[in-house]
């Protein structure tokens, strides 16, 4: 199993290659929230086409009427027009459920063996060979490799 420490999004975080880094670290400021809202659509564990039939988003409409009635309400009040089929609210619940597998405070794949760090570069994202350029600097020596040959 991977040490929490070589995942530290710190360098990454810290480097002007990169926008945003985060490993399971539950510090959700503006710019955390702004970033999961744009890419709720790839984060969203729920994701699927039939959310976005008919039927689909009448059932997240009818659950975002409940969660307006209940205290956090007020959180979700302003979000509802841009994201109605409520994939930014599925990610985030499906944080506090423990759909993901936290270990020492960081995310991990199920079967422990990688260690999970989200990070967006300020590569255009049509530029393949930039954003792949940034990564073997990061990973820990024995996973020097482009992220694409991580995915399973």
């Amino acid at each position: 199993m991977p040490k929490p420490a070589e995942h530290s999004p710190a360098p990454v975080a810290a480097s002007p290659e990169f926008a945003y880094a985060n490993n399971g670290e539950a510090r959700y400021g503006a710019a955390d929230r702004d970033f999961i809202v744009r890419q709720r659509y790839l984060l969203s564990p729920a994701i699927a086409p039939a959310r976005f039939t008919s039927e689909g988003l009448r059932d997240s409409l009818q659950a975002a009427v409940q969660v307006l009635a209940s205290p956090l309400g007020g959180m979700l009040a302003g979000s509802l027009a841009a994201d109605p089929s409520g994939e930014a609210r599925n990610f985030f619940e499906s944080l506090s459920t423990g759909a993901t597998d936290m270990r020492q405070g960081v995310w991990f794949s199920p079967d422990g063996a990688r260690a999970l760090l989200i990070a967006e570069t300020r590569a255009s994202a049509s530029d393949l060979d930039a954003s792949n350029a940034r990564w073997p600097r990061f990973a820990p020596p024995s996973q020097r490799r482009p992220p694409a040959a991580l995915l399973p």
